[in-house]
This record gives structure tokens, sequence and C-alpha cells, in this order.
């Protein structure tokens, strides 16, 4: 049982669980650490900025043997930071808190495919049918793995733009980048980016990330504590991982009901299912109980996911293939807001069966602060705007071509859905010039540190048909193992009739890494290189 818990801004104690491990109220001593983040400055930083953080050290201390329980609660403080203190003053100063903004919460779970929700959260999805979330059927990725696919909806840019307006290398910090909390900051609402995973958070996966807090919480720290105290990485004490963040939303949802202030949350989940396509069965209820506990009558609920499961026997096959170009992506819009907007709720129906990207969930995510932030808000997005224009997506609430090609949607056609695949012999010679221009591409990416390729095998080949009946020069996708190292690679090649042939988008590595890669330092690099120094 668990003997200590939060409601919801106090840390209970189990009397009865205590007792029951011959324990009484008299004879136990509790004490807290807090867990602050350490911030750097961004004149003067390190690749180790988002990374640091401090444990108090006012905690009387036990005895190894005297310590009979530990656990870590995640308690939101609206009062800790100015910025945070400054938006619950504006919302209980505001002459319209009637008119207060609805709340926008995204759920993501790593590497979800459509498909496999299906499989392994069967409660989830039914309760998310049962209140009329719609299901996007048509959502598709637009990069290969976490990191394009979630700053394609949280910037509206292209990792290729991304870098150019802000992001110039892996180690430069994010803190300049538009993402769209900064706008959800300015519209006063409360922000918060929760994620479980320290080592394979989205923005510091071989990254720098922040150096200094972009939202008003941030559980980056918390995690990093867990995660450096604890044996388990999937346990907190008696809670699951996600169940500490599931309790941190309740926390603020709480704040939320009782200042009256609309919040904006970010959650991503990696630990849960990016090594293991049906880890994700044995949190099924609880994803379910905590989604029956929210209060959604006036929140709108995104639970979603950034590409399927990338890796394994799985990922090989036509299936796994064409899994991993379709993310989950549910959105559930209150009755509420689609009796106050109606067409916003007809369009989200007729959408759901149309080619859709991250780029779209942008720009909804913009649809709804426009309606309703203030003007100080919207003059800041047109100002980014002139420095760094989104050319692409349009708002799930409103109206998107049925006609719509991945080329309008702003997907690659390496990501593209809308295409068939015609299997052809190994040895036809089409192939082969597909594949030896894959391997000189790879090649000539390589350092001098790396080992350069030759074909081992070649384990599939097809020829790609769209489904509008596009003709001219052929897209062949194809897989093939290497020497040294017998990784399997996946490419898309365009060959045209004289098979010249070019690749399309990045040659992708589809076999984990089980070798030394110490001697290159990027992770693009690292999934290409086989070091000659071993």
């Amino acid at each position: 049982a668990q003997r200590t818990h939060m409601i919801p801004q106090n840390v209970v104690v189990n009397l009865t669980a205590i007792r029951s491990e011959g324990y009484s109220f008299h004879n136990i001593h509790c004490c807290y650490r807090a867990i602050s983040r350490v911030e750097q400055t961004l004149d003067k930083y390190d690749d180790q900025a988002d990374s640091v953080i401090l444990v108090s050290k006012d905690c009387v201390p036990l005895d190894k043997e005297d310590v009979v329980y530990r656990d870590h609660h995640a308690l939101v403080q609206k009062n800790y930071r100015k910025s945070t203190a400054k938006k619950v003053h504006f919302w209980n100063e505001s002459k319209s808190r009637k008119q207060k903004p609805p709340n926008v919460l995204l759920i993501g779970i790593d590497s979800m495919s459509k498909l496999n929700f299906q499989r392994t959260m069967p409660s989830t999805r039914k309760f998310l049918k049962n209140i009329g979330a719609v299901e996007m059927l048509g959502y598709t990725k637009v990069g290969e793995n976490t990191f394009p696919n979630v700053v394609a909806f949280l910037s509206g840019l292209n990792e290729s733009s991304l870098e150019k307006a802000c992001y110039f290398t892996p180690l430069t910090a994010q803190d300049a980048c538009p993402y769209i909390w900064k706008e959800f900051n300015e519209a006063q609402y409360i922000t918060a980016h929760l994620e479980d995973s320290p080592e394979l958070n989205a923005f510091n996966r071989l990254k720098t990330g922040f150096v200094q807090q972009q939202v008003d919480f941030y559980m980056r720290p918390f995690m990093q504590n867990i995660f450096g105290r604890l044996h388990s990485k999937d346990c907190a004490g008696p809670d699951t991982i996600e169940q500490k963040i599931f309790s941190f939303i309740n926390n603020i949802e709480n704040m939320s009901e009782t200042n009256g202030i609309p919040y904006f949350v970010f959650t991503w989940l990696t630990g849960l299912s990016h090594s293991d396509m049906s880890a994700a069965t044995h949190s099924d209820d609880i994803f379910t109980a905590f989604l029956k506990n929210l209060n959604l009558s006036d929140t709108i609920l995104f639970f979603m996911s950034d590409h399927g499961f990338r890796y394994g026997t799985f990922r090989e096959t036509f299936f796994g293939w064409f899994e991993d170009k379709l993310p989950n992506f549910w959105v559930y819009l209150p009755p509420k807001l689609q009796s106050e907007f109606p067409l916003w709720g007809k369009e989200l129906k007729l959408n759901s069966r149309k080619l859709l990207s991250p780029f779209d969930l942008y720009q909804t995510f913009r649809h709804v602060l426009q309606y309703f932030s203030s003007g100080k808000a919207n003059k800041l997005e047109r100002e980014k705007n002139v420095l760094v224009e989104r050319t692409y997506g349009s708002s799930m609430f409103a109206s998107i071509p049925t006609n719509r090609t991945c080329s309008d949607a702003s997907i690659a056609p390496h990501f593209c859905p809308c295409a068939t695949p015609k299997q052809i012999p190994m040895d036809s010679p089409e192939l082969l010039s597909a594949v030896r221009t894959a391997l000189n591409y790879i090649n000539a990416l390589l350092p001098r540190q790396c080992s350069h390729f030759s074909l081992k095998k070649i384990t599939a080949g097809a020829v790609m048909t769209m489904t509008d009946g596009s003709s001219g020069s052929r897209d062949y996708v194809l897989a093939f193992i290497t020497n040294p190292g017998s990784f399997l690679f996946e490419a898309t090649v365009n060959c045209s009739s004289t098979r010249e042939c070019k690749i399309k988008g990045n040659v992708l590595r589809m076999n984990k890494i089980s070798t030394d890669v110490s001697c290159v330092h990027t992770a693009d690099l690292q999934m290409l290189c086989y070091c000659t120094s071993r």
C-alpha cells in the first residue's frame, strides 16, 4: 500500500499502511528534499546546461537501516516562479475571467502506430471512442525519429528550417526557437513540459536542450533525480513513472480550476514503448483511469504519437514499414466548444479521413490561440513570422482539401503513405543500380575513422506506385545488409529510365546500434558508422 500520496498540493501520510508494518505515527520521522534546476546563462553555457540539478540537504539524516520508505512527489507551486505568480494575478484580476480560454492537453506516447495502439491499449482506445474523441486516420509522420516530428507541431518548421532559424548545431541551446509554448505563455496560459526519460528526451538526446526554463512547470529535474536514485526505470516508489506524471497533470488541473487559469501541457512518454512495441499493454488500465479522472469539459485533448515502431523484425516487414508512417492520433473537442463553434467539430470529423501532418497540429494550436488569446500574443507571433515564415499546415478545425497530396501536406515522398509497393526480383538490374546509389551515398558521408561499406545482401526491393497515378521516373524502396557490421539499411531511391539514380530523403538504419560508436559524436553519424579503431 502507498505510505504517502498527494491531495492535491499536500503530501498525506497513510497511517493505516504505516501501522500495518509495525510503526506508529509517534515513532516515525518524515522529511523531504527539494529538487531544483540549476540555470546557466545564455551567453555562457555548456552541453549539460539542461541537466544540472540541485537536491537540498535540508533533510534529517537517517541511518540506512532505519529508512523504511522513500518516494518522490511533484508539487505544483503557483508562486515558485515570478512569471507563474504573474499569470495567477492576471486571471484573478481579469474582468474577462468567465471568458477563460480552453485548456490544451497533449499526451504523446513515443513509437506508437495507429494499429499498435489498437493492439496494445484497447481499454484506452475504447474510452477515447466513448467520449467522442476523433481518430485522425490520415495523420502521417514527417521525420524519421521523434525530434523532427515533435518540432514540426511545436514550431511549424521542419528540421532544416529550424536549423537555419535557431538550432544551428546539436550543441546550440534551443531557447531561441519559436516553440508554441512561448505563445501560450504570452496568452497567460500556465505551461508545462513533462517528459519521462531524461536520456531519451525529445530535446536532449545528443543535444544541449534548454539553458533557461521555458515553461512554468518543467519535469526534467524531477525525473533526473528519480532515474539517478532508483534502480528501476519503470517505477518510482509504489507508482509507475507515468503515474507520477499523471498525478502532476492532475495537480495542474486542480490549480487551473481553483484559480480560473487556462493551461497548456505538453507531455511526452518515451520509456513506455520506445524499446518494446508491446510494453504499453501493461499501462493500458493506468491510462484509462487517468483519462477518466480528468475534467475534460473545457479541455482540448490531443492523444498522439510521433511514428510507429522503428526497429526489429516487425519493422522489416511490409506491415511494419507501413505502420511506421502512421502514428496514433486522436483529438477530443469538448461538447461546450462544439456547441460554441459548430464548424470546428464538423471540420474535425471531415478531416479525420484526410491526409494530415504535424504541421497541421501546429496550425491547430495557432487557430485556438488566435481566437482566444490577447492581442499581445498575436502581435508577438506576427513579429516572429516575419523572421520565420510558416508555409505549411492547415488547422484541423478548418476545411482541408479532400484531394490533398503528400506534397501539399509537406510530407516527403519516403514517408508518404499514398503509394503501393510492388516487389521486384532481388537480382534485377534496376534494383542493383538503386542499391549501389544508396551505398555510395552512405560512404560519401563517412569520415576517415569509419569503415566504408560493401554490399553483403539485398533483403527487400519494391517499386512504388502512387495512388494518384503519377508516372515518370520510378521510386524504389530497398533494404540491404552491409559488410562490415551487418548493418541493415533502408533507402528510397529515385531512378530515371536511363538508370540515373538519386537518394530521396535519408538512408535509414533499421537495426539498433550494437557496436562501439565513440569515434563519432553526432546522432546521424552514429547510425551510419562502423568505427575502424576497435
